[in-house]
């Protein structure tokens, strides 16, 4: 039967016959099947005397190539299996861009995946290689935590193949703002303040005082990534301006 691939797949043909001493011998036809050639196994074939052939990185100039069995028994002679067709897509290409790479935790960027050719593309994302999950359209929204390298993997719904962008490198805008979120807020948020990234774990101490001065939390945090989330929880403070150190 006919068979569809992308470049850079791996198809087989198989063929099935009932008989005493059956030996197979695969042909292949580049111009419609007026003409066949016998198969010899090398980089791009295998099994080209057994009842399954192997094709191997299936590339666009194989489109339309035809194969089939010659299959020899005794004593009844020999017969040609039907001619298979070998249909390949091309690969489509996607790319990344964005409205901006350079990120503080109140910046984010919106990354955009375009493929081509135009179709129905399915997207897969990730960061740092790590899927991203819950996230499958053309859009994703880059924020602070997503410093690093990002990819998209397109897939053409129609075709079934795929191609994967080159990295897009998100980094972090060095700041001196301590970063509240959310703010105003119940007490419960967080706190980020820049960290050189080539620098190794930092101890920080974060104070927070009510508006007479009074100090009514510290805690000490190891700080890794570039702007890391420091976790506060204070739901029982009475509403007002409280100060972060």
């Amino acid at each position: 039967v006919a068979a569809s691939a992308c470049n850079g797949d791996t198809k087989q043909f198989s063929v099935q016959a009932s008989g005493l001493s059956i030996t197979y011998q695969w042909q292949l036809s580049t111009d419609g099947g007026n003409t066949w050639t016998d198969i010899t196994n090398n980089s791009t074939y295998n099994g080209s005397s057994t009842s399954t052939l192997t094709v191997g990185s299936v590339n666009q100039a194989m489109n339309g190539n035809r194969y089939r069995a010659i299959v020899s028994g005794i004593p009844c002679g020999t017969v040609n299996s039907a001619g298979a067709t070998l249909y390949v897509n091309a690969n489509p290409d996607v790319s990344l861009s964005a409205s901006t790479t350079a990120l503080n935790p109140s910046i984010k960027a919106i990354v955009t995946a375009t493929a081509t050719p135009a179709g129905n593309y399915t997207y897969d994302w990730y960061k740092n290689n790590i899927l991203l999950t819950g996230v499958d359209g053309s859009t994703y929204e880059a924020g602070i935590d997503d410093v690093g390298d990002l990819k998209v993997i397109a897939r053409n719904q129609a075709t079934g193949c795929a191609d994967t962008s080159a990295a897009l490198r998100i980094t972090g805008l060095q700041s001196d703002i301590v970063f509240i979120a959310p703010n105003p807020n119940d007490g419960i948020f967080t706190v980020r303040f820049y960290k050189d990234p080539v620098s190794g774990p930092q101890e920080r101490f974060l104070t927070i005082y009510d508006s007479k001065g009074a100090r009514v939390y510290v805690r000490k945090y190891s700080i890794v990534a570039i702007y890391e989330k420091m976790q506060v929880t204070l739901p029982n403070l009475a509403s007002g301006v409280y100060m972060v150190e």
